[in-house]
């Protein structure tokens, strides 16, 4: 069951303005009634199967990871993170700058790192816990000293994409907020012209959708499909790559920033994709690993079996 639909839905908007100490509690709540959903209704593709087929045929042993106690799991963290996504959507601007003090900030010293670099910086997460948080965060949002940051997204004309902007922009007044749409073709442009600008483009490269640029690459010891865009821009201009990330640590929401490395420029295009891809995806791995029940894309090493 998606829950994201129903972040467009204004009428609903009093549901996602309970305090964040609420969120745990809600978020069990709707795992209750949207495991049963997924494993009665999705039999091929439900997370339980995807588990069992991916702990059969992976080298890469995930401990109890076909396990209902996984899959349920799984199921809480991603439904936390939609409802941080809608609390962070409806809730008053001065709200969310207050609960935002609360958050654990990890890894501020990589974060300033890449800024002191004096280049375009592509800030790169997965599908892990809410990746809006950062750019709430005041600790983290004043140290941008008035960069231009976009995030990469797909559908911006969605109502729920334009209300957050307004909100990125209320809550965060020093740097410049965009959304760029990347089912557009022509805004690569603006990409191009955000890390000319030494400004930070804020993207999640742990899934490959049909509408973005692709290529096969290894991930988890298997090959699939990885969103390449961003990255062949990236090495035309010569970029520093920030791994950045939110997700729950110890009850706790966690921000954390890993540390920076750069682009690779020789006379090989490929080669140079092919290696910022390895290491992207190195750090992914590493990521998705020390908490493998928050990350809600499995689907993407599913779907690289034979089948």
């Amino acid at each position: 069951m998606d829950l994201h639909d129903l972040l467009n839905k204004r009428y609903l908007s009093f549901i996602w303005r309970a305090d964040p100490k609420w969120h745990s509690v809600i978020a069990t709540g709707f795992s209750v009634f949207t495991l049963p959903f997924d494993l009665l209704l999705r039999r091929r593709t439900n997370i339980f199967k995807v588990m069992q087929e991916l702990k059969k045929n992976s080298e890469n042993k995930i401990p109890g990871s076909a396990s209902l106690r996984f899959s349920f799991l799984n199921h809480y963290y991603s439904n936390r993170a939609v409802y941080n996504y809608g609390w962070l959507l409806y809730s008053k601007v001065e709200d969310i700058a207050k609960a935002m003090t609360q958050v654990q900030v990890l890894g501020l010293d990589n974060l300033q790192d890449a800024l002191e670099s004096q280049r375009g910086i592509i800030g790169f997460s997965a599908h892990v816990g809410c990746f809006f948080n950062p750019l709430f965060c005041e600790r983290v949002t004043r140290l941008m000293n008035g960069r231009k940051v976009v995030l990469l997204s797909p559908n911006n004309a969605d109502a729920r994409k334009r209300l957050l902007k307004l909100q990125l922009n209320a809550a965060s007044p020093g740097p410049e907020f965009d959304l760029i749409d990347i089912t557009i073709q022509a805004e690569a442009i603006r990409i191009f012209r955000t890390l000319r600008a030494n400004g930070l483009v804020m993207c999640n490269l742990d899934f490959a959708y049909s509408y973005t640029k692709n290529k096969m690459v290894e991930f988890f010891g298997r090959k699939v499909d990885f969103p390449i865009g961003a990255i062949a821009i990236g090495r035309k201009i010569g970029v520093t790559y920030l791994p950045m990330f939110s997700y729950v640590m110890d009850s706790k929401i966690t921000i954390q920033f890993l540390k920076p490395f750069t682009s690779v420029q020789t006379e090989n295009v490929e080669d140079d994709i092919d290696a910022i891809a390895r290491q992207v995806n190195s750090v992914l791995e590493k990521t998705i690993m020390e908490m493998p029940e928050q990350w809600s894309f499995w689907m993407r090493l599913y779907y690289s079996y034979p089948s």
